[in-house]
């Protein structure tokens, strides 16, 4: 399998990388914008501009409520803390439309600032040994849709080639204490027929290591309830399977309900040899607000993921109404010295 060259990957990464060869369980962090919430940004998410970048904006509007979201992650104990940038696109389309108050070229810097306050987060809670992963996506759906707050219903679009280039050498040139020790490509949806992604190759060009993550179960793509909305066969399968061929580090799935990852595990690893992966959500969103009524507790939420653990998953962690003690929970079931 083609690696990045020996010179990108960080010491953070190294150790993660250990530890999964070792046959290893590596922790992400859980959700952040709906953690966000519960810090108090934004104060009116039903009504105020800029909402369908679910937080992302807190990078410009309020960086210290995105530090403590890190804080707490990395107290819980983490291995790889995201930056909030998967809505990063939509912040880029949205300001260059004029609908945000923000000039057309300010995303590069909330990109980089990403990182550094993942760190600083980080720090805050004494850890100096977290990966960070930068999170974005190369498809979305249109700018129109998001912003009108459409139902989230159809089909993602590929988001723009210069935006996906500009990033990428964004990253791939940005000083060491801004560059991500990782990057992680989530909520990704539909698979190409012809199985290329050129997009994808642009990443894996910058030599940092590529994670991919996809809102899929087996045979087909879901909503976020876990709706049924692209049944496709196996496309992933041998999506999967290529990826492995391109020098993409890992493979997982994310934000649909823990009960449709059952199984995906064992059926992904009879494509690929990737480490694999999951995150779920729990709970429910209510457009643009996450309702925690119906959470699990730490406990419950250990035990479902050991389900995937025994399935074969090696990197687990949360995404949108997971919170710190979820976390916390997988960290002293899971942690171990780390394979150098």
């Amino acid at each position: 399998m083609p690696q990045p060259p020996q010179s990108v990957i960080s010491p953070a990464y190294a150790r993660l990388a250990g530890r999964l060869r070792s046959g290893g369980v590596v922790v992400l962090d859980g959700g952040i914008g709906s953690e966000l919430q519960e810090v108090g940004y934004p104060p009116d998410p039903a009504t105020r501009a800029g909402n369908y970048t679910w937080g992302s904006l807190a990078l410009h509007e309020a960086p210290q409520a995105l530090i403590e979201v890190h804080r707490r992650y990395a107290e819980a104990g983490a291995d790889v803390l995201e930056t909030h940038t998967f809505g990063l696109n939509r912040i880029a389309a949205a300001s260059a439309r004029g609908r945000l108050d923000l000039p057309p070229d300010a995303w590069p810097e909330l990109a980089l600032r990403s990182v550094s306050l993942v760190r600083e987060g980080a720090a805050q809670a004494g850890r100096d040994d977290v990966a960070v992963a930068f999170a974005c996506r190369t498809q979305d759906w249109s700018a129109e849709q998001f912003e009108q707050a459409a139902g989230y219903r159809g089909v993602y679009e590929a988001l723009d080639r210069g935006y996906l280039e500009t990033l990428a050498n964004l990253l791939a040139n940005a000083e060491e204490a801004r560059k991500p020790d990782l990057i992680l490509m989530e909520i990704q949806s539909w698979i190409p027929e012809d199985l290329a992604f050129p997009d994808y190759q642009l990443f894996l060009d910058t030599g940092i290591p590529l994670w991919v993550s996809y809102r899929r179960t087996i045979g087909g793509t879901t909503g976020v309830a876990g709706e049924p909305i692209i049944q496709d066969g196996d496309r992933f399968g041998l999506a999967a399977r290529r990826f492995e061929e391109m020098g993409v580090a890992a493979l997982l799935v994310n934000c649909l309900p823990p009960e449709q990852i059952r199984g995906v595990m064992t059926w992904l690893r009879g494509y690929t040899s990737l480490p694999l992966g999951a995150y779920p959500n729990v709970g429910r969103y209510l457009e643009y607000e996450w309702d925690f009524s119906t959470n699990p507790t730490p406990a419950q939420f250990s035990a479902e993921v050991a389900r995937w653990v025994d399935e074969g998953a090696q990197i687990v962690g949360g995404c949108c109404g997971v919170r710190p003690e979820h976390i916390a929970a997988l960290v002293s079931t899971y942690a171990r010295p780390v394979t150098r």
